[in-house]
């Protein structure tokens, strides 16, 4: 899945930005432990002084290390991540493509997570197997397993340049291979096929997450990385939300294989998104290397 010979991309739609991250040592924050007191007493009172500085520390040190303590509500907080990170995904456009997509996968995500037992025992779960819980254990198991063989793959074809359109590449085959898992799930009425494809859509799914990080770090202001990384979740929360509620009234009304099918759509699209915007950033790169 790797590309040969792609110019280096100079344009703001898909910059390559600087991966070195520091990290300062927190030693200094131990402050007065040079000279240990050797009494039980002393070492009473030493910690009791310990813990008083400690309490009164956040004050004074607020903006060690380029740390900046949130002042105010946890929905005051909320909302400067959504505001900051909204910012963020309007000025760079590949953040901004990131963001549409996770959505629509956590639009996804909320029917398969929530309707697959259901599924299970429409199809016989119950009359097949004398313990589902054995099942069920197999294919979380099955998930973990073939989730890690997926990301060491993904890491191998990534590099680590993570050129922009190699990681469009391994997103755009996990988001399909996820939709090709949620299909088989809800079109096919084998157990043992519909248990494949709900450990390859988990799987495929859970490898997703680091190549999603991947590619907002790559593309996020280093000052606001943690920030869009935060927004990016929110996203996908914001999916969650209304695809548990559409399609679980879609499985109300019409059933569980038509929500899920809509749910593997829904990850499709999602995979549409993110090809797109490769091909945006191959036509700018070809463009780039003849002028």
């Amino acid at each position: 899945m790797g590309l040969v010979g792609v110019t280096q991309l100079s344009s703001d739609r898909c910059p390559p930005a600087p991966l070195a991250i520091g990290i300062d040592g927190f030693a200094s924050h131990l402050g007065g432990l040079d000279d240990p007191p050797s009494s039980n007493h002393e070492r009473r009172a030493h910690s009791d002084v310990i813990v008083e500085q400690s309490l009164k520390r956040p004050d004074a040190d607020a903006s060690e290390n380029g740390f900046e303590r949130v002042v105010g509500s946890r929905r005051v907080a909320l909302g400067a991540i959504i505001s900051d990170g909204a910012r963020a995904a309007r000025r760079v456009p590949p953040l901004r493509t990131l963001v549409i997509a996770t959505v629509l996968a956590g639009f996804a995500s909320e029917a398969v997570d929530r309707l697959y037992v259901r599924r299970f025992d429409d199809i016989g779960l119950t009359d097949l197997v004398d313990n589902g819980v054995i099942v069920v254990a197999a294919v979380v198991v099955g998930q973990s397993l073939l989730a890690l063989a997926t990301l060491r793959i993904a890491t191998r074809t990534i590099g680590a340049q993570r050129h922009p359109q190699t990681l469009a590449i391994v997103l755009v085959v996990l988001l399909a291979a996820t939709a090709i898992g949620v299909a088989m799930l809800a079109l096919v009425d084998a157990l043992a096929i519909a248990a494949v494809g709900l450990v390859v859509g988990g799987a495929m799914r859970a490898a997703t997450e680091p190549v999603k990080a991947a590619w907002a770090n790559e593309h996020a202001p280093p000052a606001s990385r943690a920030t869009v990384q935060s927004f990016v979740g929110q996203a996908h929360s914001l999916g969650e939300i209304v695809g548990g509620v559409t399609l679980g009234i879609v499985a109300t009304i019409v059933g569980v294989p038509a929500a899920l099918t809509v749910s593997a759509l829904t990850y499709l699209v999602s995979a549409t998104v993110i090809a797109r915007f490769r091909r945006l950033c191959k036509t700018e790169t070809t463009v780039a290397g003849t002028t």
